[in-house]
Formats: structure tokens, sequence, C-alpha cells
């Protein structure tokens, strides 16, 4: 997995941009208000991988539609459906109809379902 400055990577925290590498340290940052990600540098295959509690939830990428998935929240609705049209453009669906779409470049805001199931009130617990 390879890990650049301007990428987005998704763990369990939501999605950031990654904005620094350092090589002498091994360490990367994705700096979004007050979450940071880190990633350490395998002295093996010599690649970045995204560490967060352990958990790699997608491959990072320069497009952060990539990294929606059904479940999470785009522009302040659920997603139902993610479809690429015959011309390669992905569709976010947000209604049960199939029938609004969002594309990248309507995408104002994503909150990941990990994000969501991690700040939300349990009654009882």
């Amino acid at each position: 997995m390879k890990i650049e400055v301007g990428m987005y990577i998704r763990t369990k925290k939501g999605i950031a941009k990654v904005t620094n590498i350092d090589d002498l340290d091994n360490v990367a940052w994705a700096d979004k208000k007050d979450i940071y990600f880190g990633v350490k540098k395998d002295n093996i295959s010599l690649e970045w991988n995204v560490y967060d509690d352990g958990t790699v939830l997608k491959e990072p990428s320069y497009n952060p539609i990539d990294l929606i998935e059904v479940g999470d929240y785009v522009n302040g609705s659920s997603v139902c459906l993610i479809k690429e049209d015959e011309h390669g453009r992905k569709w976010i669906y947000t209604d049960s109809n199939y029938k609004v779409g969002i594309l990248e470049s309507e995408i104002e805001t994503i909150l990941t379902r990990e994000q969501y199931e991690n700040s939300c009130y349990r009654i009882g617990d």
C-alpha cells in the first residue's frame, strides 16, 4: 500500500488527507481538525501501512469518493448505493429509489459509518 502527500485515508476515525510524510522518522500525518492519523513504515516491504487500532479500512486514494461506503453519510444523507456510470463517473445515491445521485464535485461533507457509530449515545449503556 503506497501512501503519498495529497492522498486520502480511511480508518476507524474517519477520512482525512495526508499532509506530511517524514521519511526520517517513518511517520506520516493526516490532519483534519483535531484528528491525526499516523502510518508506520514496514521495514520488510518498505511500503506504508496505515495504523489506527490495527485496522486498515480501505486503500488510500487521491479521490475521497473512492473511500465512501454504503452506510456513510454524504452531505448529511445516508448512502444507499454507489454506482459507476458508462462514462466512468461514480455516483453516490442517498435515496432508496436511486433517483437522486451525487457526483464527486458535489460532495461537501462525509461522515463515515464508523464516526457515526463512535459518536452515538446508546440508551442503557
